[in-house]
């Protein structure tokens, strides 16, 4: 694969994770669909296709760059990186609980940390 290709394939990427990300600020998972993503993402559902099977694969991706964004320096420094994130957007998290996205996202986080706390 080309350069240009790399470059067109991440841009497409960040546009997906940022429209899921956007969309589920104001509606639940379960209501989100490929075309909703599509549509907030300006990319054509075969571009979706080529990177995702599923809006899971999708939010996969959007936790695993959430998991990269996490400073170094074990368990401490992570909890205060979580803490500060969760200050920032107390509404979003807010929003989540009790809705599918909160309990994929929660399922993931409660993975992460573990792994961490193994790591630790």
């Amino acid at each position: 694969m080309s350069e240009t290709e790399d470059r067109r394939a991440r841009r497409s990427r960040r546009a997906l994770t940022g429209a899921l990300l956007d969309l589920m600020q104001s509606h639940d998972l379960a209501t989100i669909t490929v075309q909703m993503i599509c549509e907030r993402a300006d990319v054509a559902r075969s571009t979706f296709y080529a990177h995702y099977q599923t809006r899971t694969d999708l939010l996969d991706d959007v936790f695993a760059a959430g998991e990269e964004a996490i400073p170094p320096g074990g368990l401490d420094a992570t909890l205060l990186w979580l803490a500060g994130r969760l200050a920032e957007a107390q509404g979003f998290h807010r929003r989540l609980q009790g809705t599918q996205a909160g309990h994929a996202i929660m399922t993931r986080f409660r993975r992460a940390t573990r792994g961490r706390l193994v790591e630790d």
